[in-house]
């Protein structure tokens, strides 16, 4: 996980640590995981931290969660 300032803290897990998730950019958040209700493959393509495949592999074990980060600074 790429974590950025001088204590190496990651941003978005600053931003959500003690919170729920769907507290992480809550209007896309909510758009996105009513969508991912029926969803049984999910591809996260600029998964970044993988915020959305964790949200995603959370709530329906069973589904098939696949996460990439083409953008190799960010990949650690």
């Amino acid at each position: 996980m790429l974590c950025d300032g001088p204590g190496g803290k990651c941003y978005i897990a600053r931003k959500i640590a003690g919170r729920r998730v769907a507290d992480y950019e809550p209007e896309t958040m909510q758009v996105f995981l009513a969508l991912l209700s029926e969803c049984r493959v999910m591809i996260d393509v600029g998964a970044n931290t993988g915020i959305c495949a964790l949200a995603a592999a959370a709530l329906d074990p069973r589904r098939q969660v696949h996460a990439f980060e083409p953008v190799p600074h960010i990949v650690h």
